[in-house]
């Protein structure tokens, strides 16, 4: 019996074994990237919609606070203790930013952050978008040990208080405890990633002098996109507003941007039409789609009837999901890679066209040996061109970084144009519930995260159950040669 306990434990220990690597075969290229934002994308648009913060269109706060409530236990789910509070008054409405910090093997933080408030549409794609990638990065790195800290940030605000949520906590952090303030290693911005029609990634800053500096964060998210063959692009040439890579205003690290901290923001926009020439002169970063489905928003998606998850998934199906796939991958070996020698590595900016040549000669050099050289001369000769910024710096000046002021009111008032639309042009642009209801657009009554799988996702879940049914067949069997040799024994 001692020799059938033993021959029977060896061959279960094999069966798991072997389970588990046909699942990690399977998921080597793929971990469900994206998969549990998206459902808390689907949770935010049916159960948590119109998640206002302006005594203008609603004193009602409950959805917001409802809102708030949620993302605290889902963190206390994943084992995080309770957050830190934020909080603060501007424009009339109080506001509170949540953090939850995760130390790593330096002190030297990053800020993850997206914003939950949003206009008076669903507030899928914003942002929901951006607090589904959040949690799914917090869930992700529960227990992970990164080089680095790291702070997920959920703030308020941002939508009509010019977001102030992003702004109290480093203006705290500056005032109270300076030496947090300086162990701010970068911060990541995540608003509106899921619907627009290519995915984006800004930072860095130029001096007065013209130079680009701090654009290290930049430049290692190209990096890691390009080595996972994700899409990822800079901010296209052509904006007057803006220069290349750099994105000053307009969501919640504009203060990472006016207080010289090195900043990433991502997000899904179009900025161009498919002929080169900028979708929205006025508002170019209201430009999210070319496509004809939203030309009577001219091709706006966010603040508008289109920011449904249903009505989205009608329009573009899969784009959401592919969206965070990609967004996922690239944020999260961001985090796993990330130290503090990461600014010196990745100190060089290239151009995304540069990035698209390299990889080209890259690409040449696998499949002949005479092409490389060739590739890389067009490459030198575009190089200047590319990496000298067509102005000084952006269009738009920020206030004095130093300012003390906590009043940010005051900060918002000396740069105009830095802040998000006023609260009346916001509330002329969202969607009238009754007017959602007449549209024309077939919803979807499906839900993605179970009927529209990604391939990989089919493929992870295959995996899962092969990996149960070799477990469950060994037990099987295992019991079933207990029992033989229990009779024999017997007999």
């Amino acid at each position: 019996m001692k020799s059938f306990s033993k021959t029977a434990a060896c061959l279960l220990i094999l069966c798991l074994a072997i389970g588990s690597l046909l699942v990690r075969e399977t998921n080597a290229d793929n971990e469900d990237y994206g998969v549990k934002a998206y459902a808390y994308v689907r949770y935010m648009n049916d159960s948590l919609p119109r998640r206002i913060n302006n005594h203008e269109i609603t004193t009602d706060k409950t959805r917001l606070s409802e809102t708030r409530q949620w993302i605290i236990s889902e963190m206390a789910g994943f084992g995080y203790s309770s957050p830190e509070y934020w909080q603060g008054e501007n424009l009339g409405d109080e506001y509170t930013t949540l953090t939850f910090h995760k130390a790593g093997k330096s002190e030297k933080t990053i800020m993850i952050g997206a914003h939950y408030d949003c206009v008076d549409t669903k507030g899928a794609e914003d942002n929901a978008t951006g607090v589904g990638m959040v949690l799914e990065l917090a869930d992700r790195f529960k227990d992970v040990e990164t080089n680095l800290s790291l702070d997920f940030c959920f703030y308020d605000g941002e939508e009509f208080l010019q977001m102030a949520g992003s702004y109290r906590v480093l203006a705290d952090l500056r005032d109270y405890n300076p030496e947090r303030y300086q162990n701010i290693f970068i911060g990541i911005n995540l608003d509106s990633i899921g619907s627009g029609d290519r995915l984006h990634v800004y930072g860095g800053k130029y001096g007065e002098d013209g130079v680009l500096y701090q654009s290290w964060g930049y430049n290692m998210a190209m990096s890691i996109a390009a080595d996972l063959g994700v899409e990822l692009h800079e901010m296209p040439a052509g904006i007057e507003q803006y220069t290349p890579p750099t994105r000053s205003n307009a969501s919640d690290h504009q203060y990472f941007y006016m207080q010289d901290l090195p900043y990433m923001y991502f997000e899904a926009n179009a900025w161009l039409k498919p002929d080169g020439t900028v979708g929205n002169p006025e508002k170019p970063y209201n430009y999210n789609s070319s496509l004809e489905c939203f030309s009577d928003t001219n091709g706006r998606i966010i603040h508008t009837k289109y920011d449904d998850l249903d009505v989205l998934e009608e329009l573009v199906p899969g784009r959401i999901e592919a969206h965070l796939r990609d967004c996922a991958r690239v944020v999260s070996e961001i985090i796993r890679e990330m130290d503090e020698s990461s600014p010196e590595k990745y100190a060089h900016y290239r151009s995304e066209q540069e990035i698209q040549a390299s990889l080209a000669a890259e690409t040449s050099s696998d499949s002949t040996e005479t092409e490389p050289a060739e590739t890389e001369i067009e490459s030198e000769e575009t190089d200047p061109e590319e990496t000298d910024p067509e102005e000084s710096g952006e269009s738009e000046t920020p206030g004095d970084s130093t300012d003390s002021s906590s009043d940010i009111s005051e900060k918002a008032s000396e740069t105009p144009e830095n802040t998000k639309e006023s609260s009346a042009s916001e509330s002329e642009t969202a969607a009238d519930p009754a007017e959602e209801q007449e549209t024309d657009v077939q919803k979807s009554t499906e839900d993605p995260v179970t009927d529209k799988p990604a391939e990989e996702v089919k493929k992870s879940g295959a995996a899962k159950w092969i990996y149960i049914g070799v477990c469950s067949a060994a037990a099987v069997l295992l019991i079933a040669l207990s029992v033989v040799f229990g009779r024999r024994n017997k007999a």
